[in-house]
């Protein structure tokens, strides 16, 4: 089975960009697990290799050109994948140009066309909002209806992309790496919040961090923070001697830290599946977060969740967890079973599974 993808990016290792991540996870099952030949076309920079291979994955990248700020065009990567002579193009990203060019080279060389869409409603800004909607109206609702089959990642996202056209659809979750994130017992001395994401407002790192201060008055607890962001500098300003933070950790490293830790604390002002709530519950934590976007459904009862900005019960549902061990870890079993959905393998089997049917 012959596979062509097409992204608007890749990287052959784990990163912090979800899309690549989830295609980096995803083809590597599919290379080692059942021996399909993939290849992977992506816009590229002048600094990155036009072509190299990784676990036996070929990835060729190709000059393009902006349109707007987001919008990358190239139409080397249509007709690479257009002249490659694949089985099956699989796409990624709905809205932007490498779903467009899997598309269209699927139909002009009649093969079946998968699309996983990551699709994001909100818009930055006004003008980004009127080229989405008239990407929905003048392609978006042909692609979708067109397609062999497409995944959105969980029911939020599909009613979303529901209100641009009737498809056929397999819902499938973002993989997350289970050799890296699974439970430990092995804890710290004393109970560990972690807040792991940007440190930016609409993540809700100001959020998290102005709870913890509050804890700290209240509790003996440690807390950690992980990631990088416009709120790093002033949030370690006003730290006190219980806050730790963290960037730029390898793989190995994260996983151990995530570990560690006893409760998720994520006040997220919107998530279109939310990974490090997975990656969280895959690891055994609790997690506290908002009932916004796709929250509700990644987290399932593995959260306690709250309406955003209601942030005087999240900081009583932390301390209910810091006070009350045998909830933790009730919650915590809750957690595990609920993200086991996530490992890496089986959603790359599902999408295996969803290739050999749509093939028939």
């Amino acid at each position: 089975m012959k596979i062509g993808i097409s992204a608007t990016a890749f990287f052959p290792y784990e990163h912090n960009l979800g899309i690549s991540n989830t295609l980096y996870l995803t083809t590597k099952v599919l290379r080692d697990k059942f021996d399909l030949d993939v290849s992977v076309y992506v816009p590229g920079t002048k600094e990155m290799k036009k072509e190299e291979e990784f676990n036996g994955i070929r990835i060729r990248r190709f000059p393009f050109f902006r349109v707007l700020t987001d919008w990358t065009v190239s139409a080397g990567l249509l007709n690479a994948l257009k002249s490659d002579g694949f089985d099956l193009i699989h796409s990624y990203h709905y809205g932007y140009f490498p779903a467009t060019a899997g598309f269209l080279a699927a139909r002009s060389t009649k093969v079946p066309h998968v699309l996983t869409t990551s699709y994001h409603p909100g818009q930055s800004t006004l003008l980004k909002s009127v080229m989405m909607r008239l990407y929905n109206t003048v392609h978006g609702k042909f692609l979708l209806k067109e397609s062999s089959r497409v995944l959105p990642q969980n029911v939020d996202e599909l009613n979303h992309l529901r209100k641009i056209a009737d498809f056929n659809y397999d819902i499938i979750p973002c993989p997350i790496n289970d050799d890296v994130f699974y439970p430990s017992q092995h804890k710290n001395d004393r109970i560990t919040i972690l807040f792991m994401g940007t440190l930016v407002p609409w993540k809700g790192a100001d959020v998290a961090f102005n709870i913890c201060k509050e804890l700290e008055k209240e509790h003996d607890v440690r807390f950690v923070f992980i990631g990088v962001g416009i709120l790093e500098k002033e949030m370690k300003k006003h730290a006190g001697r219980n806050f730790t933070f963290l960037k730029n950790l390898p793989q190995n490293v994260l996983g151990r830290y995530v570990r560690s830790a006893d409760i998720f604390l994520y006040p997220t002002k919107y998530e279109s599946f939310g990974r490090v709530i997975a990656e969280a519950e895959m690891s055994g934590l609790p997690v506290i977060s908002t009932k916004v976007g796709a929250v509700p459904e990644t987290a399932g009862d593995g959260g306690l969740l709250v309406d955003y900005g209601n942030w005087n019960k999240m900081k009583e549902l932390v301390s209910l967890l810091v006070e009350d061990s045998r909830l933790r870890k009730r919650i915590s079993k809750k957690a595990v079973k609920h993200a086991g959905q996530y490992k890496d393998d089986a959603v790359a089997t599902r999408v295996y599974d969803i290739y050999r049917e749509v093939l028939k």
